[in-house]
């Protein structure tokens, strides 16, 4: 620099001069100013785009959500159908040894896993807490080993160990089914290029020990004979976004969402890995004590009963499917596809029924609308309304309309035997 150079040659003497060195300072200041001013727009700049990025992920949940939603609706009136028609087949004179019910127990299974998948969505479009129920591992093990057989390269081979006696747990069943189906996605992709072995098994086993009482555990655990993780990958897995996958074929979610699942059931995660040796995931749940009445519940006891029914759902298959079965259990029905008829029908003859039940979503009038103005007619007939996406504090908000119950889209004959014994009961109590 200018001065410096100065001072080498002597041309100010000894030092230079106080003007110059105050000038080379005050640049110098000036210098890190503007240094600091980029940094702070630079650090602001990447804050910016951050926001930007949380949000469009944000809306974009959002849309997914909404669009979760409607597909839940419909596929909902859907597995309706089948569940009807399934329950008016279990009525046929078929023998125990006929393959036919073979064949409609795999529907009956295949349709309450479907149920199950539509609750999950739309628990998730209305980021709602899952419900708790008491679900049995050893089936779910064994379905989730039948489906990874079908959708593996026959180079893996796979083995299930399932050797617990007791199996119950409190939980999602989907989602415990949505966990094991992503660590052995996981597991067969270690094993994609040359083969080898994945373990599904079901033990009992204590919680591994962490200083306090011993708690009885189930254990499920999935294990392969991969190309195995590096310790420092391994610290990381659980991390939202992080994979050990090349880009393009793996989100970085799926393992954080098993953790995110087995740690709201009160379960434990172990992971243990080495490269070249494979990995074992093992998922720790707490057992759970069935009780009497909880598996009284789980019975196929439909209830039959007596009375004059007014069924309305803008569905046309839905009200025939549905008429038969009521029709099964005793009751006399009168079946509307327009709640406006239906309401008409309702007003010519009030007296003329015992219980109205009608779906929520309808064009013209829905459910809630059609039941107030029933209800001021009729205060002491019982409503019930049925729908695939009732919120928790639905039946609380619509009780002044005199909805009674409030039935979960789809249910089986049992589900709306019980309901509407419980209606009628109640009803003949009141008067």
């Amino acid at each position: 620099m200018l001065w410096k150079s100065r001072w080498r040659s002597h041309e100010f003497g000894e030092k230079p001069p106080l003007l110059v060195v105050d000038s080379q300072i005050q640049v110098i200041s000036l210098l890190f100013s503007v240094i600091e001013d980029i940094s702070e727009h630079k650090q602001y700049e990447m804050e910016r785009q951050k926001l930007e990025s949380q949000l469009r992920q944000s809306q974009k949940m959002e849309a997914i959500g909404t669009l979760a939603s409607g597909i839940a609706h419909d596929f909902n009136n859907i597995l309706m159908i089948i569940f009807g028609a399934i329950d008016i087949l279990k009525d046929f004179e078929i023998s125990e040894d006929d393959e036919a019910q073979e064949f409609l127990g795999h529907i009956r299974n295949a349709s309450d896993r479907a149920k199950d998948l539509v609750q999950q969505i739309l628990t998730f479009s209305r980021k709602e807490e899952a419900e708790q129920k008491v679900a049995l591992m050893k089936p779910l093990v064994k379905e989730v080993g039948k489906l990874i057989r079908s959708s593996v390269p026959t180079a893996i081979n796979i083995v299930q160990n399932i050797s617990a006696e007791k199996d119950t747990v409190l939980g999602d069943p989907i989602q415990f089914h949505q966990v094991l189906m992503n660590l052995c996605t996981n597991s067969a992709y270690a094993m994609k290029q040359h083969g080898g072995t994945l373990t599904i098994g079901l033990v009992e086993e204590d919680f591994p020990d962490s200083g306090g009482p011993k708690r009885k555990g189930l254990k499920m655990y999935v294990k392969d004979t991969g190309e195995g993780i590096d310790a420092e990958k391994l610290a990381r897995i659980f991390e939202p976004y992080f994979t050990t996958k090349p880009k393009g074929e793996g989100t970085g979610l799926g393992l954080a969402v098993v953790h995110g699942i087995v740690t709201s059931h009160q379960g434990k995660i172990d992971v243990s890995s080495k490269p070249g040796e494979g990995t074992t995931v093992e998922i720790y749940l707490p057992l759970y004590e069935v009780q009497a009445a909880e598996l009284e519940e789980n019975q196929e006891t439909s209830l039959s009963g007596q009375g004059h029914i007014l069924f309305v759902d803008d569905e046309e298959r839905i009200v025939k499917v549905y008429s038969s079965v009521l029709k099964s259990l005793g009751y006399q029905v009168t079946a509307e596809t327009n709640s406006m008829k239906a309401l008409e029908i309702f007003q010519n003859s009030p007296d003329a029924f015992d219980l109205v039940i009608s779906d929520l979503t309808m064009p013209e009038m829905n459910g809630i609308e059609m039941a107030e103005t029933i209800h001021a007619v009729s205060p002491d007939l019982p409503i019930m309304i049925c729908t695939g996406a009732a919120s928790a504090n639905m039946q609380e908000t619509t009780s002044e309309y005199g909805i009674r119950k409030v039935l979960t889209k789809p249910y089986h004959k049992r589900e709306l035997s019980s309901a509407i014994h419980e209606l009628l009961d109640k009803s003949e109590d009141i008067s």
